[in-house]
Parts: structure tokens; sequence; C-alpha cells
């Protein structure tokens, strides 16, 4: 548990705060906009005027108003009065579609709409629509009623996992607590100035309007145009001399992405979404501080933060901001042990009054806090989190479906909703993609009702979006569509997202013209037939474009057939694009290519990270956790010997590991060493790290991808071999079970599995069905598998004389001995055991391999600091 810091503030509503305020700076410039100034004064008695006019139009206490105003000073004026005559405010984004607006009307219960534009026409039951740019505003002071800090200030609705958003009701307690933290966390004066740049639908517009209002201080407002544009958002800064601005980190990369390379003494806040730590290494170059905050809706904007410093390694969320809780807990929520991952639970007095009318919701998210006396309640956020050694929380993703692009959060079901309210979709299914500038991107599969509808499926593309655009706010519109013939399932019916296709466009031959020489328009013909798209150019990453190792497999068979001569598969880490394979190709194989060592991620000081293959031999499947893993950690891979040489010999696994340590000290003759083997390549591993060790160089660490210590059967005796598969079946009966009920899928998929193999291998040998031959490179790879099978098969695990990390999945497909560690327990002096989502293959694979990547970080950043 973590508790933030006990203060008392005045339990009063937000806008008797900021009338305190006004009485001790009267004068002071409370708000800008372009040409329209206010001062506090201006400011108290212009909502005093518009408060009373809206009480004169039936705005009473506990009244829902929506505001459907764009930035102005009018915006500011509105939302007091509002809150003045005990009003509850609905902010929209006047962008908003016109369906949108009417469900969230009807569905808060609104009796009142505010707007300035004619353009639009509103017509529902029981609303009362002000236009006020036409309104005739009287400068009468009114009889403001008593207003409760208990009541709701604003309703706020997000995205709905049930295909409509849901609002949440904030009340005046929960927003004066966030500001009055705010106050020294992470601090305001009456002297700062703060750019307001975000929509009022999004919740953190709330703190922009009112945080420098409670503190005396002065709220600069940004236009819709300004907030978009990098370059006129950063002259603005300069110019106005800000010193205070919260944004999304996508706010921040259109920033640096648009010229910002000078230092302002400016307080920057990120929010909304994870922080990445390269992106915080450069704001801190050009600001007087950076502070990284979270928190859901539900729980007042902000529950967490820190202030980022040069020093830190890992970007964490931080500690809880003043009189909130914060717990990380598991299913039966019980306090996970620190170090473990876990769920976070918020409490304290940010925690809202829950959802709009919708009681089983509430029940599900808002449960009772069972830490605290009486019926206080904590909120379940659906985020993973995990306690670090200097108690802060480090954010780990989202345990459901729950999406955040850009600071917003999304519910998939809601898209997925109104896409199958298209009458040509039967079936649709919304998830995301990372694209090549590592953003994400809201991707959809569609199914339709009808397959002829599947010729026109390019142009029904435009359709959706003009659809959905009428229902759905832009961020919520996917960029991609890509049709299926059938969703995938699993074996209870669900929807398999493991399964679905790689989102990988498909289009015309465009762009072979690029291609200047003929052979590098014969590798474009290759890549397009492997891909099986032409979107992409000869300047395009094999990897960004949809490339894995068994395409990599089969590009390299078919350049083999066209230049008859063998190309190795490490060319395509080193030349991953047509214009540098066509390149060097043309000037002859280097002898670099033909190593073992190949560099997967260059760049930065840290001392770099080798992994070693595992059964599939080549590096590719290491490419997602390579691309999470930061960017200033090198990465060098260790492929199998015999992919770059026919004839290379393998030999025993003790040869094989000399023969990569020859190759390492080759490129890093002085070490520390940081050394990871996946499966059987944890085996390489420990034999490397015993051939340096005995060189007298520093194993800094040794770390297991899901490698299972279990020898060969070929040094036991049969009887022994016998006595043990008997003792194993009561287990394995045990697990497989276990397994079927967790994993059905899974669980029966891998055994039929072995039984195909075994049936196949059976036949075979009886020669009844014929063995289909390998040609080309599929034949070297096949002809190198069974050497390092072989040597496999002969190798004897030793002890080793040191600790060992263990990465081990959290789901198993297969049974073994020891489920705990693996069996390693008896070969290292300690076994770190650190579990991972995913099984053996998928720990590498979306979504999991993000989390994976985080571990590996914080365990390679502790190590080091040690």
């Amino acid at each position: 548990m973590l508790i933030g810091e006990r203060f008392t503030y005045p339990l009063e509503p937000l806008h008797r705060v900021i009338s305190k305020t006004v009485k001790k700076y009267p004068d002071a410039l409370a708000y800008k906009y372009q040409d329209q100034l206010l001062t506090y004064s201006m400011l108290e008695e212009q909502s005093d005027y518009m408060a009373a006019f809206l009480m004169a139009n039936g705005l009473c206490p506990g009244t829902v108003v929506g505001v459907l105003l764009d930035r102005s000073a009018t915006l500011v004026v509105t939302l007091l009065a509002i809150l003045k005559a005990g009003g509850v405010y609905l902010p929209m984004d006047i962008d908003f579609p016109e369906d949108r607006i009417l469900y969230m009307l009807e569905d808060s219960g609104a009796t009142m709409l505010l707007t300035y534009s004619d353009k639009r026409v509103f017509s529902a039951e029981n609303l009362t629509v002000i236009n006020l740019s036409l309104a005739e505003i009287a400068q009468l002071k009114p009889e403001l009623p008593r207003v409760s800090h208990e009541w709701p200030a604003y309703i706020l609705y997000t995205s709905g996992s049930t295909g409509r958003p849901k609002g949440v009701k904030v009340t005046h307690q929960n927003l004066v607590n966030l500001l009055m933290s705010m106050f020294s966390f992470p601090g305001m004066v009456h002297t700062d100035k703060l750019l307001a740049v975000t929509t009022i639908s999004f919740d953190i517009s709330n703190l922009e309007l009112f945080l420098p209002l409670t503190a005396g201080a002065t709220l600069v407002m940004a236009d819709a145009a300004t907030a978009r544009d990098g370059k006129a958002l950063f002259r603005m800064m300069k110019q106005e001399q800000i010193t205070f601005m919260q944004a999304t980190p996508a706010t921040w990369k259109l920033l640096l992405l648009s010229g910002w390379d000078e230092k302002l003494d400016i307080k920057i806040v990120s929010c909304g979404e994870p922080l990445p730590k390269d992106l915080a290494e450069k704001i801190l170059e050009r600001c007087a501080s950076l502070w990284n905050m979270y928190g859901p809706t539900e729980t007042t904007i902000y529950s967490t933060g820190k202030q980022i410093l040069k020093t830190d390694r890992v970007i964490t969320i931080g500690k809880p901001i003043g009189n909130t809780e914060v717990y990380i807990l598991d299913d039966q929520l019980n306090p996970v042990p620190w170090g473990e991952i876990g769920e976070i639970y918020i409490s304290g007095d940010g925690v809202t009054q829950g959802y709009f009318a919708q009681p089983e919701l509430d029940a599900e998210k808002f449960v009772i806090d069972p830490f605290k006396d009486g019926s206080a309640k904590m909120y379940r956020t659906g985020d993973l989190g995990q306690l670090t050694a200097d108690d802060e929380i480090l954010y780990l993703g989202r345990l459901d479906k729950q999406i955040k692009i850009r600071g917003y959060r999304i519910e998939a079901g809601e898209i997925e909703y109104q896409l199958k309210k298209c009458p040509e979709v039967a079936e649709a299914v919304v998830t995301t993609r990372t694209d090549r500038s590592h953003d994400l991107r809201l991707v959809a599969y569609v199914m339709l009702k009808d397959f002829a509808l599947n010729l026109n499926f390019k142009s029904l593309q435009h359709d959706f979006k003009d659809r959905l655009a009428q229902e759905l706010p832009s961020y919520m519109i996917p960029s991609e569509f890509y049709l299926l013939e059938e969703l995938p399932l699993t074996l209870n019916g669900k929807i398999d997202y493991k399964a679905l296709p790689a989102a990988v466009r498909k289009t015309t031959g465009k762009v072979i013209a690029s291609a200047d020489t003929e052979l590098e328009k014969n590798l474009f013909a290759i890549w397009a037939e492997a891909l099986d798209t032409t979107d992409f150019t000869i300047d395009d990453d094999f990897l960004d474009v949809g490339g894995h190792s068994l395409i990599a497999l089969y590009i390299m068979n078919e350049i083999e057939k066209l230049l008859g001569k063998t190309v190795p598969i490490s060319a395509l880490y080193e030349y991953p694009t047509i214009r540098k394979l066509a390149a060097v190709l043309d000037n002859g194989i280097s002898d670099s290519l033909a190593a073992s060592l190949v560099k997967l991620k260059s760049g930065g000081d840290k001392h770099p990270l080798y992994l070693i293959h595992g059964n599939g031999l080549n590096l590719l499947n290491f490419n997602a956790l390579v691309q999470y893993l930061p960017d200033d950690q090198p990465v060098y891979g260790f492929q199998a010997i015999g992919l770059n040489a026919s004839d290379a010999e393998i030999g025993t696994m003790e040869q094989v590991a000399a023969r990569y340590v020859k190759e390492l000290l080759h490129q890093n003759p002085d070490g520390p060493y940081l050394l990871a083997g996946y499966s059987y390549g944890g085996n390489i591993g420990i034999e490397m790290a015993r051939i340096l060790k005995n060189m007298g160089k520093e194993i800094r660490l040794l770390a297991l991808f899901d490698a299972n210590a279990q020898n060969s059967e070929k040094y036991n005796s049969w009887t022994s071999r016998i006595g043990r598969k008997i003792l194993r079946q009561g287990p394995k009966a045990v697990w497989f079970t276990r397994s079927l009920v967790k994993t059905p899928a899974k669980a029966i998929g891998y055994q039929l599995f072995l039984l195909r193999n075994n049936a196949n291998r059976i036949l075979q040998k009886l020669r009844l069905v014929k063995q289909e031959k390998s040609i080309g490179v599929f034949e070297q790879l096949e002809r190198v598998t069974q050497k390092y099978n072989e040597a496999y098969y002969n190798y004897r695990i030793k002890p080793y004389d040191g600790e060992i990390y263990l990465f081990k999945a959290a789901e198993r497909v297969y049974f073994v001995d020891d489920a705990e560690q693996l069996g390693w327990g008896k070969y290292a002096l300690k076994v770190h055991v650190r579990e991972v989502p995913g099984d053996h293959k998928t720990m590498f694979e979306e979504p999991n391999v993000a989390t994976f990547a985080a571990e590996l970080t914080r365990v390679i950043d502790a190590i080091n600091c040690a």
C-alpha cells in the first residue's frame, strides 16, 4: 500500500475556493485568450452575471447542463457560472458527431444545452437550447444557492465497452482535493502562467482551466489550430513566457519534431499515456522540470505522479498524490508481494461518485476498500502495476482490451458496436498496431455478410469511416480496415485476438518503378510474393513491412535460386532494405555476414546485451523484444553456426559455446557481459558464462528465456527411464487437467500437434507416407537443426558457479517436472524467477512482449546499479 501526503483542504465547492482567490488577487490577470483579457475581479463579476442569466432560464441546483462551446473567455465564465448556480456541467467537444452529443445529453438527463453556434440544431425532449452568442446577459447579481462540496461538479463521458460511452460523476470535493494537491506536487504559485491546450471533453482540461484560477496564476488558452500546430504552439510558449504546461506524450513529440531545440523555464507535465524514456530525456534537456502523472477519469484526473530526473533509469508513475491511497492487488484483493505484478486499485478523496445510471458497472469497478473501516470505495483501474525498490509504481499496461491512444481512453467494444450497425458488416474486431514511427494506431478487422461484397471492400472502407464519423469522435475512427473471411475463435467461442492476421496492407504494384537496377526489381518481386503485398518501397525495412523468420527463409531460398549462391539470413539484419541488400549482393558477401554474432540494435553507452538463439536457430523472433528495449541499450545476437556456412561443423554444445565466445571476445574483449539464451540457447548461455568466468571475465547477467533444465535420457538406464515415465504420469495428468480448464484451446492444440507428429514419424518409418524432401535454404536449415539437436541430445548440464535470472512464460503448453524454477535450482547458486505473460512462443509477440521487455529492462538496470 502506498499512501499520499495527508493534508487539509477547504470542504467547499470549487467556485467558492476561486472566489477566495479573487479576493487575494483582484487585479491580477486571470485569463487570456488571443486579445481577450480578464482580471480575477472581472472573471468573478461576469460569472455572477452569467449565473443569474442561467438561473432565470431554468437552471436550478442539480441541473445537468450540456456545454458545447469552443475556446474563448466565455467558456471559463460559463463553467464557473454553472457551478455557482448549483448545476453540473457536461463538457462536449464541438467536433463530436451529433448522434454522440444527443446520446450524452439524453443519457445524462441534461435539460439545458449551451452553445454559441446556430449552425447545428439539437432537438431532444425536455432540452432547452441556449445560443449564448444571441443571449443578452443582464448585469444582475444573483442570489446564489448553497452548494455542497459533495455535489457533482461535472459529468465526463469516457468510451464504453458496451458500445456506448459512460458518464463519470466528479464532485466538487474530488476536484478541489486534486487542485490543492497540485499546489505542491508538481507545484503552482500565483506568478505562474499555464498554457491550456486540451479540448474540454478530455478530463485533464479541468486541471488546465481551474488550477491556475485557484492559485492566483494566469490561464493562457491556445486556440484549437495552435494546439495542433507544433511550430505555432512553440512560438506561443516563448511569446507568452509560459511557466507550466501539461500535455500527452503525443504533443511533446509534436513540439520536438517542430523544432523545439532550446531550453525554456517551464514546468512540463506529461500525462494520458506512458512516457517513453527516450522522449523524457529529450524533454529534460529543454525544460526546468518534468513530471509524469497518472490517473483515470474515475479517480479525478491524477492519482499518482513523480518528477522525472536525468538519473532515472526507468520511468515510473511515482507515488500517490495528497489524500490518496494506491494498492497493487491480486484477484482475491490481497496485496501482491513486493516486486510482483498486480492490478492497480485507487482509494481516497479522488474517487468519484461512479458512473451515471450504471449500477452494475459501478458495482464491478467501485468496490469496498477492505483496508479501511466503513463504506469507503476504491476503484479498480484494470491497469497492471508493480512496486519498485523506491516504493514507486511501475505501470505495465492494461488487463483488458481497453486502449489508450494520444491520451484518449478508448473501448474497442464501442467502435465494434458501431461498425456492426453497418448493414454490410457481419462481425467486426477492433485492436491496435504500432506503425513505423512507433505510434499506436486503431485497426479494424471486418467480416462482411455477403461474400460478393468482398470485391468492393476498398470502397466500403471509405463508407465505414464516414458512418463511424457520424457516431464517434475522430480519435476513435480506425485508420485501417482489413477483410476477414471468418473471425478466428477459441474453443469457448470467443474471438482469438492472437490468431488475427498481421496487419499488412495490400495494394497494387504501384512502387515497383522505384527499383533502379535489375537486381532490385527481382528482389522486389521476391519480397512482394513472400509478403503478399506490394505496399512497400525498396527503402522499407523488411521487419517493418511484416517480415518474420519463415518469410526470411523463403526470401533467402528464392535469392539462392536467382543468384545460384547461398545468402546468410543475417544479411536481413545488416541490410534490411532491398536497396542495401542489392548493393551488398552486387559487391559480394562480406566475412562479417558469415559470423554467428549479429548486431541487432546499436546506440547508447550501456553494456551490450547478447541474445542466444533457440530452436529456431535464427534471431528474427527476438525482433519485437529488441524494439521494446530502451534506445540506449545495444543488443547483439548469436544465430546458429550452420546458417551462414553450409559446410560448418557444429560439434558439441561446449564447442558451440566456445565458438560463440570467440566471436564475443573479438567484438567485446573486456566485458562485463550480459548473456540471455532462449529455450535450449539457455544451455549454450551457461556454457559461455562458464568459459568466460574461467577466463576471469565478469558475467553481470545470465538470463534464461523459458529454458528448461532437462538432461537427455541418453545417460539414464532403461529401468530409470521407465521409472521416471511412470512417476511423471500422476503430476502430468493433474497439469493437463488444469491447463484444459484454464486454456483449453492451447492444451488440446498442443496434444493434437504431438499426436500428429508422432503418427507421422511412425508412418514414415513404416514407409506408409513419403517424407517431403526439403530443398535450398530449407534443406540447409533442416540439416543444421538436426546437428544442433544431436549436440543437445549428447549434452549434460553441469553446475554453474553463479546466479541465473529465469524469465518464465506464464502459460505452458507442455508438462515440466519443476514448474517453479524449470529445474535450474540444482544447477545454479541462486535462481531469480521473473514470470512474463504468454507461452513459450507468444512471450515474444504482442501484447506480451512489451511486458517482457519492461521486466528485462528492470533487471538489467537493477544489476547495473548494484
